[in-house]
């Protein structure tokens, strides 16, 4: 979150603040587009995945989150990618979705540690949509191999810690 945040602080307008909540806000507007897209897949009805993503955006919890400088929104968006993914690999069967939702299910881990409720989740979808998907050892190598490239952020946390950050 804070990387990925930083990036917003360089934007020529606002103060740090106010581009870090700017970066929440724009995490949560991805998370409400996410979940549009992944309720449009679902249902196929333009009207019933406005109307959830409307909800999901404008409940009161998730609205709380995405105006202030929190990590939650970043979370949402990212979950929010991994069931999308995953759903329009049920739709075409291409290897790449998947090995693109592992990728993403790591990149969640590391920023939060409860998307290690996503692991059984996803594994459970790819067995139901799929279940030859798991017997394909080199698939689910790959998977696991992208999962793992997923949690690289993590390394910059010893590397920050040998600069004498103030905030370690």
């Amino acid at each position: 979150y804070m990387m990925l945040t930083h990036l917003f602080t360089y934007l020529p307008f606002g103060d740090p603040a106010y581009l870090t909540n700017l970066a929440s806000a724009v995490y949560g507007a991805a998370a409400v587009l996410v979940v549009y897209l992944a309720g449009l897949r679902l249902a196929r009805r333009t009207v019933a995945a406005a109307v959830g993503a409307l909800a999901f955006g404008l409940s009161g919890a998730f609205w709380s989150q995405a105006t202030i400088a929190e990590v939650y929104t970043l979370e949402a968006l990212l979950v929010a990618l991994v069931i999308f993914v995953l759903l329009v690999w049920r739709d075409r069967r291409d290897d790449r979705y998947l090995l693109l939702s592992a990728f993403l299910v790591g990149l969640s881990l590391t920023h939060h540690l409860t998307s290690v409720l996503l692991v059984p989740g996803a594994v459970a979808f790819v067995f139901v949509a799929d279940r030859s998907v798991i017997s394909r050892t080199n698939l689910m190598l790959k998977c696991l191999i992208l999962s793992l490239l997923g949690l690289l952020p993590l390394i910059y946390l010893p590397i920050r810690a040998l600069m004498h950050a103030p905030l370690n």
